[in-house]
């Protein structure tokens, strides 16, 4: 019984050993040694896909080297469309109208393509949402009456994650995710949980874009988180405890559900205030 087990196992411990080894694929260490070599003979060691790629066609490393029957595109029939009335170089995008046939130079290829400015939107990566949040702050600018606001739209910059936001005259704060292209916030509602803020979660409760353009307009209320850990140390301790109190946790099943919650560092303040007193403290 034991040798079977035995026997068992070393074939489990040698399978998982074949599994986990190094395979080498002869073309794949052929298709390296190409672009190591290319690399050796120019200053730069850095290729792209498209420059390996194409070496390797070029040395015929399929055909040549593994004896491998490549297709032949010779004999290939080109599909009808844009290929038919189109050379290669339409793909190239030339910028000189001179080196194109009447055929593509009637197309105007340079009115789309140039290494100037574009006429047309065209935003970078990293601000492609910024024509969106521009368009909601002018929506938000237009139903309160005045659009000509919307240039202070900047303001929302100084929202920070540390802080609650309410429109004065109001009672429901939110929580401060983020700011969009520097034109909106992006907030979040919260709800007093046992004298501390918790951000709501139930199917209705969702984030919104709000739009600052007046400082006096907003109220701020700087937090600070609190983990569930250290709100069962607090439970633990009581709420007349002593600093040096020490305490014993339970397992985790011992506690309600503790959400992470946020505590309140001081009162609430004006925008501008609450923004002064966290750039004095940070």
């Amino acid at each position: 019984m034991y040798l079977l087990q035995y026997l068992y196992w070393r074939m489990i411990a040698a399978t998982r050993v074949t599994q986990a080894r190094h395979i080498s694929v002869l073309p794949i260490d052929e298709w390296f040694n190409i672009a190591k070599n290319l690399c050796g003979q120019g200053s730069s060691t850095r290729m792209n896909p498209t420059r390996v790629m194409a070496h390797a066609i070029d040395k015929g490393l399929l055909s040549k080297l593994n004896h491998f029957d490549e297709v032949d595109l010779s004999t290939t029939v080109l599909a009808k469309g844009l290929s038919r009335h189109c050379g290669g170089n339409v793909f190239s995008a030339p910028l000189r109208r001179s080196h194109l046939d009447d055929d593509l130079s009637a197309l105007k290829l340079h009115e789309i393509v140039g290494t100037g400015e574009a006429r047309w939107y065209s935003p970078k990566a990293d601000a492609m949402h910024k024509n969106l949040a521009q368009m909601l702050a002018c929506r938000d600018c237009y139903d309160a009456g005045d659009v000509s606001s919307v240039q202070f739209t900047w303001l929302s910059r100084l929202c920070n994650g540390h802080m609650l936001i309410r429109k004065a005259g109001t009672f429901t704060w939110s929580l401060c995710i983020g700011n969009v292209m520097a034109t909106s916030v992006v907030v979040w509602p919260v709800e007093d949980y046992h004298g501390q803020w918790t951000p709501k979660s139930g199917q209705e409760d969702h984030s919104q874009w709000v739009t600052i353009t007046n400082l006096e307009q907003w109220e701020a209320l700087p937090i600070q988180p609190i983990s569930p850990m250290h709100k069962a140390v607090k439970m633990e301790q009581g709420r007349a405890a002593a600093l040096d109190k020490s305490i014993s946790l339970k397992h985790s099943r011992f506690y309600p559900a503790i959400p992470i919650v946020a505590k309140a560092t001081d009162i609430a303040r004006s925008l501008l205030q609450c923004v002064c007193i966290y750039i004095y403290i940070y």
